[in-house]
C-alpha cells in the first residue's frame, strides 16, 4: 500500500484546498493537524494513534482489494459504571456544540503548483510541510455517520465512508500514465490542430453525445466498483453513485453537451496537454461538495481527476485509431503558453481550418492582432499560404479590423504578397477592403508596389485586376518604370494592360 499512499498524497500537492477560519475549531491541537489544507495527505489506513486511544469504528475490508474503509456502525461504548453524571452532561454538550460546527467547503485555493507534467505536479520537496505524515492522518478522529441518511447539499459523508482507497489510488496511477500521453500527442506537430478540426467539423454531435454517453457509463461502473463494500452492504445504491458523479463531473450533460460544448472540450484538452499551473489546478479541484472529513475531501479530488482525464483520453484514443496514420513521440511545439497557441493558429491558417481559428480567437487564446518575429500579421500569413477563406474570416470578422497595409520585415504588405503569388481571389479580397492603400511601396526593393511585382512574375490576371482598381501605372521602380520592366522581364504581353488609362 506504500505506493498507493504516495499516489494519493501527490493528489493534494495539486489540488490544495483551505479551511475557512470558522473551520479552525474541527480539530484539536492535539491532533497536530495544519488548518491549511496544503498539509493533507491520502491514506488508506483508518487506525488512530494508539497513544491517543478513542472509541473509533471497526473497519470492513474490501473484498476486492484488503483495503479497510470506515464505515461500519460503531461498537456499543463500554459503560463506566463510575462515571458521574456531570460527565455525561459536559459530554452532551460537548455533542451539541459539535453538531453546530460547519462543514469544510472544498474551494481551491489560490498558491503555486508545481509543474504539470503529469498528473498530479510531482515537483514537491520532501522536506515540505505540503502533505500530512500517515501518524498525523491516522491521529484525527473520523466522523461517525449514520449511511442510511441521504446525503444533501453538496456532502456525501455517508457513502464515502465506504469508498475503497486502494481503487482511488489505481485510478490515479492511471490518469498520470493518461496525461503523459495526452500531452506528448498534443505537443506532437500538426496534433492538436488536426484534431480540434475534426471535433469542431468533422464529428457529428450526434456522435459526440453517443462517445458521451458511452464514456459515462464507463465512468459509473468504475465508481460503482470503488463502492463494492458499500453496494454489498445495500448502504450505497446506484442513485447515490449517479448523484456522486453528477456533483464531481457536473460539465455533463449540460455544458459539455452544449452549443458551447466542443469549445470546452478544446479548453480542457489544451489544459492537460499545457503547463499552465493555475488553469491546471483550478480545473483538477473544480468540485461543488462539502465535507468535514479531509480524507473524503482528497477522495473528491481523486474522483474529479480520473473523471476528467480517462474522458478526455478515451476521446483522444478514439480519434487516434480512426483517423492518425502516423503517431511520432517527437515534440515539435515549444512549452511555452503564448509560443504554442501561435504555432497552432498559425498550423489552422495554413492548412484552411477556419473553425480552428475561430476558436483561438473567439476564445481569447492570443490576440487577432498579433505580430509573428518577422512582422507579419495573420493576414500576412494567410495570404502567404493562399488560403482565401481564412483571408475572408480575418478581413470580415475581425473588429476593430486588423492592420491591411501593415509591412513585413521585408517591406512587403499582404497585397504585395499576394500579387507576387499570382492569386487573383486573394488579390481581389484585399482590394475590396476601403482602408487598402493600393500603391504602397516597398522601400526596401526600390519602391515596388504591388503592380511592380505583378508584371515582374507576368501575372496578368492580377496585373489587370490592379489597373482596373486604380493602380497607379506611372510609379517607378527604382530609375525603372512599368513598360521597361514588363520588357526586361519577358512579358511584353502585359504591355496593353499597363497602357490602359
Amino acid at each position: 500500500m506504500s505506493r498507493g499512499v504516495r499516489d494519493l498524497r501527490e493528489l493534494i500537492c495539486v489540488s490544495r484546498l483551505t479551511i475557512r477560519d470558522s473551520d479552525e475549531e474541527l480539530f484539536s491541537d492535539e491532533d497536530n493537524v495544519r488548518r491549511d489544507f496544503d498539509t493533507l495527505s491520502l491514506s488508506s489506513t483508518s487506525s488512530v494513534d494508539s497513544q491517543k486511544a478513542v472509541a473509533t469504528p471497526t473497519g470492513h475490508t474490501s473484498p476486492d482489494s484488503g483495503c479497510q474503509t470506515n464505515g461500519s456502525t460503531p461498537p456499543e461504548p463500554v459503560q463506566n459504571v463510575d462515571a458521574r453524571p456531570k460527565s455525561s452532561t459536559k459530554a452532551k454538550k460537548r455533542k451539541k456544540k459539535e453538531k453546530k460546527k460547519p462543514v469544510l467547503d472544498l474551494i481551491p485555493n489560490r498558491h503555486e503548483l508545481p509543474k504539470p507534467e503529469i498528473l498530479p505536479p510531482l515537483a514537491v520537496s520532501s522536506s515540505s510541510s505540503a502533505c500530512m505524515t500517515e501518524h498525523e492522518v491516522d491521529s484525527v478522529s473520523r466522523p461517525v455517520l449514520n449511511p442510511s441518511v441521504p446525503p444533501h447539499d453538496g456532502n456525501f459523508d455517508n457513502m464515502l465512508c465506504y469508498m475503497d482507497a486502494t481503487v482511488v489510488s489505481n485510478w490515479l496511477g492511471r490518469a498520470n500514465e493518461n496525461v503523459v500521453h495526452i500531452t506528448s500527442f498534443c505537443r506532437n506537430c500538426e496534433n492538436f490542430v488536426r484534431f480540434a478540426h475534426f471535433w469542431l467539423s468533422d464529428f457529428p454531435d450526434q456522435q459526440k453525445n453517443e462517445i458521451f454517453e458511452l464514456e459515462m457509463g464507463i465512468l459509473s461502473e468504475e465508481v460503482s466498483f470503488a463502492f463494492a463494500v458499500g453496494k454489498d452492504q445495500r448502504k450505497v445504491n446506484q442513485r447515490d453513485i449517479h448523484r456522486l458523479i453528477g456533483a464531481i463531473f457536473r460539465e455533463y450533460p449540460a455544458k459539455i453537451l452544449s452549443m458551447k460544448g466542443p469549445h470546452m472540450f478544446l479548453d480542457y484538452l489544451d489544459v492537460l496537454s499545457s503547463d499552465k499551473k493555475s488553469s491546471y489546478k483550478k480545473l483538477l479541484s473544480d468540485v461543488k461538495c462539502s465535507t468535514r472529513n479531509k480524507q473524503y475531501a482528497q477522495w473528491l479530488l481523486a474522483t474529479r481527476s480520473f473523471a476528467i482525464v480517462s474522458i478526455w483520453s478515451s476521446v483522444l484514443n478514439f480519434y487516434k485509431n480512426l483517423l492518425v496514420k502516423n503517431d511520432s513521440s517527437e515534440l515539435c511545439l515549444s512549452s511555452n503558453e503564448g509560443t504554442v497557441h501561435h504555432q497552432r493558429l498559425t498550423q489552422a491558417i495554413r492548412l484552411g481550418f477556419v473553425d480552428v481559428l475561430h476558436y483561438y480567437l473567439s476564445s481569447n487564446l492570443i490576440s487577432p492582432y498579433f505580430k509573428d518575429s518577422h512582422n507579419r500579421t495573420y493576414l500576412f500569413t494567410a495570404v502567404m499560404h493562399n488560403q482565401p477563406s481564412v483571408l475572408h474570416y480575418l478581413i470580415n470578422r475581425i473588429k476593430p479590423p486588423i492592420d491591411i497595409n501593415c509591412a513585413s520585415d521585408t517591406g512587403n504588405t499582404p497585397l504585395h504578397a499576394a500579387a507576387n503569388n499570382g492569386n487573383v481571389e486573394l488579390v481581389t479580397m484585399l482590394l475590396q477592403n476601403p482602408r487598402i492603400n493600393l500603391n504602397c511601396k516597398n522601400p526596401q526593393c526600390d519602391n515596388a508596389t504591388p503592380l511592380h511585382l505583378a508584371v515582374m512574375m507576368g501575372n496578368k490576371e492580377v496585373v489587370e485586376k490592379l489597373v482596373k482598381l486604380g493602380a497607379d501605372t506611372k510609379l517607378k521602380m527604382g530609375e525603372l518604370d512599368i513598360e521597361e520592366i514588363a520588357r526586361d522581364f519577358g512579358h511584353s504581353d502585359l504591355l496593353p494592360s499597363l497602357s490602359r488609362k
